[in-house]
């Protein structure tokens, strides 16, 4: 998967992913195209297509708002190791003079 080489995620989000499937084609695309459709089937199936992209946006914001909140969370996590190391350089140097 394309983001987990940017950025390892948590098992939590591997099992949300594999749960919703693939999202990157609606469950109808094997459909033979030689079918005649009626008017009514196609409203359906725009309605269907319509439903797809609506809960893939939804679940696309929902994986991005997790992701970011993971950045934040390592970013937080950086930072207070940088300060802890800085800390004991600081004493290394007093104890040195």
């Amino acid at each position: 998967m394309f983001y987990s080489k940017l950025m390892p995620i948590s098992i939590a989000q591997r099992l949300w992913l594999r749960s919703i499937g693939d999202v990157t084609k609606p469950s109808n695309q094997n459909e033979p195209t030689s079918m005649k459709k009626t008017e009514k089937q196609q409203i359906e199936q725009q309605e269907t297509d319509e439903n797809f992209k609506k809960e893939q946006k939804l679940r696309m914001d929902i994986l991005k708002e997790n992701l970011q909140e993971e950045i934040n969370y390592h970013e937080g996590e950086m930072k207070r190791h940088k300060e802890a190391a800085d800390h004991f350089k600081k004493e290394i140097d007093e104890l040195k003079a």
